[in-house]
């Protein structure tokens, strides 16, 4: 008898832990599809991101069908904007090894800021894209 009691407190032991553990996949699954529902709704150039050209460029306003034209590679030339006959170069902080080296940056991104700055006032067809706090 004893081991019959013995037996079913295991038993509700296992049965107890199999529905926490349970209980707590599903809950990790709804939370995972919360969090990803609210990466694919929001765009990355919304918020804090910035669009700069040169201040030369006479093109001063592009709508946003535009820009996604240039990222798509429809639009590549500023003579199809109203502006120069010059290939436009786009830039984002993606691209920022390709420019400058990580001593050149700093290690915070404190010398950002200057080096984003000198590479737009030095290429007349770039677009750059890049956070705000830069």
């Amino acid at each position: 008898m004893l081991k019959k009691l013995f037996e079913k407190i295991i038993e509700a032991i296992l049965m107890a832990s199999s529905t926490v553990t349970t209980l707590t996949v599903l809950l990790i699954i709804v939370f995972l599809f919360k969090e990803a529902g609210g990466l694919f709704n929001e765009s990355p150039l919304e918020g804090e991101s910035v669009i700069v050209v040169n201040s030369v460029n006479p093109v001063k306003h592009l709508s946003a069908t535009e820009i996604k034209d240039i990222y798509d590679q429809k639009i590549t030339n500023w003579k199809q904007l109203g502006g120069k006959n010059d290939t436009i170069i786009l830039f984002s902080l993606n691209y920022i090894e390709e420019y400058f080296s990580e001593e050149e940056v700093g290690s915070n991104f404190e010398f950002l800021p200057h080096k984003i700055d000198s590479l737009v006032g030095a290429n007349t067809g770039i677009l750059a894209i890049f956070s705000k706090e830069y």
